[in-house]
């Protein structure tokens, strides 16, 4: 036999895999798995029956992360702050996001799920942080994943302050809603320290504080029996305290560092060493610590910044400064009464203290600290001030909105601020100083929401949306159709059509794909128009977009079902079909819908999605309009709002060509093909072999 007549002979017994046809299971039967350990729940429904499961698909819906309940700005100010984390937590629908992403994972083999899709909604209010750490977690899926729009994902808006529906409380609030300050640093990985030691009046940190960089002789201020200008703190009046960062404090019973004493330190550089009650605790000789305290040195601080004291020798009532500051106004350090000025600022920088406010009138530069201005003619005249050269972050945050009314410096984290200056839920603007971050929370200790200031923010009421000059759904289109691009490149997925936009100045999300043999259909039939009551985002109801030229959602579906030939079909949308004119479809685009889909309705396996948020999965026919079942429609509980997050798997089932008697799906086959490769080729050359024997036998026995 000749070498190339053995080479076809081994090509043609090459093995060939043939599809087997697939019944349909007519109307999917769901069951709850429940919660276990607080994973994500898990619901199944069988579209395709039969004795081998060939592949499932996952879907989640509603994530709607951003969302909070007293719905606060997510991320930074304003709709288009990209940004991937969040310092301090990203909030519950995105932790119940990562939920569903860990329980998926753990089912990929499981359950044979070859990609996730998601049913609109993704975020809260079309804000790109939102979109981009909805990305973060879904980029961990060890499958593929599809996105659909949904209404909350159309406009970019936040903290606007109009009321929806007639209800008397705005959807969005910053303004007035402040309890907590916490700084963070520009990379948001961790939160920076300013070393300083923070006295409170009463145990656990609460009441009015002081914040110290630098020593104070006599907390009570001036001379006694009337105080000339006390500290924030007041004398003998502690009972716990704080270190931020590697520091220490020696505090005294009585002024000017006398009589008893205690010493407290921190030796973590990013740490916070507590003493949330000083009555457990005594002076060094005896006497009782709790509101007995009257001086303060501070050891070891290494924050850079500028003390002003009421008295001469650094005592009495104080403020740091870190910046320029035009005038006292507001300021608890008041105008034309700085009697001494401690100086902690990189070799070679100054102060520069005026007289008047707005850096006029006489002045004088300091480089060193001075114990007593008289000493060059300028006790009580200090007005303004000019610092060079001061590194530490910080925010001023004030009461009111344009840097007006009561301010306070906040150099390290501040859980209360009941006893603050500006006192709780009083602030409407804020000055970031120094590249800081700064996180304002809605409740006290830091919980709640919480929104990111890095730039300065002269009012807290002020509305910050997409402009809308600009089409109101570029920014979900523009984020997630690189993920839709990507389909034709991975395992399975084929024939990727991608709807043309703009259409009517809209970006409809539309697009379909192949995937083992059945087409995937979303559809995007979200609103456009804003909520004509002047809230946040657009109107819930349905809209079909079915132009009079031919182009929109309706006429892309008609197209996608023209070109179905057998393929079975699924469709996935944000909105159900569903007659509802409020939040789906009036009645006639209801049934314009589903007289289209009348003729392909033993090729419909479902339509699966989202937006009305029940509390259990629901599934129905749809109907025509003579009444005829079109389609099963599948409404998917919201993820956000189960106890740790909802998933919602599909399960296609088909019998399959057997191996050896074991029935082997196309999943198998493409594991096993090498081998039956290699088995088909040591076929080959055994029947050569045994031929070409034969066939030299013969010529022996002739001879």
């Amino acid at each position: 036999m000749k070498k190339r007549s053995l080479i076809l002979l081994m090509i043609l017994l090459q093995p060939t895999v043939v599809g087997m046809g697939l019944s349909v299971f007519p109307v999917g039967k769901a069951w709850d798995l429940g919660l276990e350990n607080g994973e994500a729940e898990v619901n199944r429904v069988t579209l395709v029956s039969g004795s081998t499961l060939e592949f499932s698909f996952a879907m989640t819906t509603d994530t709607h992360v951003g969302e909070a309940g007293d719905g606060w700005d997510y991320g930074y100010r304003g709709w288009n702050d990209w940004i991937t984390s969040l310092p301090f937590g990203s909030g519950a629908p995105a932790v119940k996001l990562y939920n569903v992403i860990s329980r998926v994972n753990s089912l990929v083999s499981s359950d044979k799920v070859k990609f996730v899709a998601v049913l609109g909604d993704l975020s809260e209010s079309g804000e790109l942080s939102e979109h981009h750490i909805t990305g973060s977690p879904i980029t961990q899926l060890q499958v593929p994943w599809v996105p659909a729009e949904g209404n909350h994902d159309v406009w970019p808006y936040c903290n606007d302050r109009a009321t929806i529906f007639g209800t008397s409380d705005p959807l969005f609030r910053l303004n007035d809603h402040i309890s907590s300050v916490r700084l963070a640093n520009r990379s948001l990985t961790h939160t920076p320290i300013n070393e300083a030691v923070c006295l409170y009046r009463h145990a656990n940190f609460e009441g009015e504080y002081d914040v110290f960089i630098a020593n104070n002789r006599d907390l009570r201020g001036g001379g006694w029996p009337t105080p000339h200008f006390e500290t924030r703190i007041g004398n003998d009046q502690a009972s716990s305290l704080r270190i931020f960062g590697k520091c220490g404090a020696t505090l005294y019973e009585d002024a000017n560092y006398q009589s008893g004493k205690i010493t407290f330190v921190c030796l973590d550089p990013n740490g916070i060493y507590e003493i949330p009650d000083f009555g457990d605790y005594t002076f060094d000789n005896g006497d009782p610590l709790n509101d007995e305290v009257s001086s303060i040195e501070v050891h070891d601080c290494d924050t850079k910044g500028v003390v002003l004291y009421g008295d001469e020798r650094y005592g009495g009532g104080q403020e740091v400064f870190i910046c320029d500051t035009p005038s006292f106004d507001g300021h608890f350090f008041r105008n034309d009464e700085a009697s001494s000025i401690f100086i902690c600022l990189p070799s070679g920088y100054n102060v520069i203290v005026h007289e008047d406010s707005n850096y006029s009138g006489d002045w004088r530069n300091f480089i060193l600290s001075v114990d007593d201005l008289a000493d060059y003619d300028f006790n009580d005249k200090i007005s303004s001030l000019k610092i060079f050269g001061c590194p530490t972050q910080g925010a001023y945050i004030y009461k009111g909105a344009d840097y007006a009314d009561k301010r306070e410096l906040f150099l390290v984290n501040t859980p209360l601020l009941d006893n603050s200056w500006i006192g709780n839920d009083e602030a409407s603007s804020i000055k970031v100083i120094n590249d800081a971050v700064i996180a304002l929370f809605a409740d006290a200790h830091f919980g709640g929401s919480y929104t990111l200031f890095s730039q300065d923010d002269s009012d807290f009421d002020a509305r910050y949306e997409a402009s809308e000059s600009d089409p109101p759904d570029i920014h979900f289109y523009n984020t997630y159709m690189t993920k839709v691009n990507q389909l034709s490149s991975l395992h399975g997925f084929s024939n990727v059509q991608i709807a043309s936009v703009p259409v009517h100045n809209m970006n409809l999300f539309n697009y379909a794909f192949d995937y083992r043999g059945y087409r995937f259909i979303v559809l995007d039939f979200n609103q456009r128009s804003r909520i004509p009551t002047g809230a946040p985002g657009v109107l819930p109801e349905g809209d079909i977009y079915d132009f009079p030229d031919g182009t929109g959602t309706y006429w892309w579906l008609k197209g996608q079902l023209n070109g179905l030939g057998n393929k079975k079909a699924v469709i996935f949308a944000h909105h159900p079909l569903k007659r509802n004119a409020v939040i789906c479809f009036t009645d006639s685009e209801y049934y314009k819908i589903t007289d289209l889909l009348k003729p392909y309705k033993n090729q419909l396996l479902a339509w699966f999605s989202g937006h009305t948020h029940p509390t259990q999965d629901i599934d129905y026919w749809a109907k025509a309009s003579d009444g005829t079942g079109v389609i099963r429609v599948y409404e998917t509980r919201s993820n956000k709002e189960t106890p740790y997050g909802y998933v919602k798997i599909a399960r296609m089932y088909g019998t399959w060509p057997a191996v050896g008697g074991i029935v082997v799906s196309v999943d198998e086959f493409d594991l096993l093909a090498p081998y039956i490769g290699l088995t088909s080729t040591i076929l080959a050359a055994s029947v050569v072999s045994s031929i070409g024997i034969r066939r030299a036998k013969r010529r022996k026995e002739k001879q």
